[in-house]
């Protein structure tokens, strides 16, 4: 057992990040030639330093401190999973927001850094490029999404259960707003780039996921027609996204989605006694967007 030194465990930590000398004296606030004194050991680091040097690295704040510690033992910020991936998921949160109120071009890697409160190195660390940053939008959004819809699986009527998924994504909160600009902004996306496309198929095995049990367990129990629980599950999401998209544009509002949903799915129903979360009776012109 030795003691580990702050320089020395700062040295290991910058150098498994990948940053620039001068890319971290930046983030610490001192010039290059500081930075160097105290990875060199002439200088000392102040804890503000320490402290703002594990931020960047992802290095828990306690491995740069000197304490007895095996040499063996250095902190490697990629290995340290939990917490690099909670700063990784704090940038996403940060730029997901912004994706969705200016669109994908307006944004840089600036604004995100800006509004994370780190520097746009710290940024750049986490993620190789803004559209790295994008792709992962797709998978926060449908994390969020399904767990918006988790409780439905309590449901035990497979029919009313199915209502209820469709109404959750359709109920026209923030959330559910922000939900389907990004989708749109991936759809859009797709047919030109191949990671989107890849994102998105992603995203639909996690809705997939959830429309499988629900379906499967209509299926065997008679409360859906039919018997191609794929085909049900393609025809009822192309149903959901063409509402969602209207929806979005204004066209339709969400109690008109909702409505629309609902009589579609009810032909999916056998029995005529199967609960509606909504009438599927026609509703008056206010419901439709002007």
């Amino acid at each position: 057992m030795v003691l580990h030194s702050p320089q020395l465990a700062a040295r290991e930590a910058i150098t498994a990040s990948g940053l620039r000398h001068n890319e971290v004296a930046a983030y610490l606030g001192i010039d290059a030639s500081k930075l160097s004194k105290s990875l060199s050991g002439v200088r000392r680091f102040s804890q503000t330093e320490l402290e703002r040097l594990a931020e960047l690295t992802g290095v828990d704040a306690e491995a740069l401190r000197p304490s007895p510690k095996n040499v063996t033992a250095t902190p490697n910020p990629r290995q340290s999973g939990e917490e690099f991936a909670r700063r990784r998921r704090k940038i996403v949160d940060t730029a997901w927001p912004l994706f969705t109120s200016r669109g994908y071009q307006a944004v840089t890697i600036a604004d995100i850094a800006r509004n994370a409160g780190i520097s746009t190195s710290a940024v750049h660390y986490y993620f190789h490029s803004k559209n790295e940053i994008f792709i992962a939008t797709l998978d926060r959004c449908s994390e969020q999404a399904a767990g918006r819809r988790a409780f439905v699986s309590e449901i035990a009527d497979p029919a009313e259960r199915l209502l209820t998924f469709a109404s959750v994504t359709l109920d026209g909160s923030d959330e559910s707003f922000q939900e389907w600009t990004t989708w749109a902004q991936f759809w859009a996306s797709s047919a030109s780039f191949e990671d989107a496309k890849r994102a998105t198929a992603v995203a639909y095995a996690r809705w997939q996921k959830q429309m499988h049990s629900i379906i499967d367990d209509g299926m065997a129990t008679g409360r859906f027609t039919g018997g191609d629980p794929d085909a049900m599950i393609n025809a009822i999401t192309a149903m959901i996204d063409g509402l969602g998209v209207r929806m979005l544009a204004g066209v339709l509002t969400p109690a008109a989605a909702k409505e629309a949903v609902t009589a579609y799915l009810n032909t999916w129903i056998t029995q005529p006694d199967a609960k509606e979360l909504v009438s599927a009776a026609p509703q008056a012109k206010e419901n439709y967007a002007r």
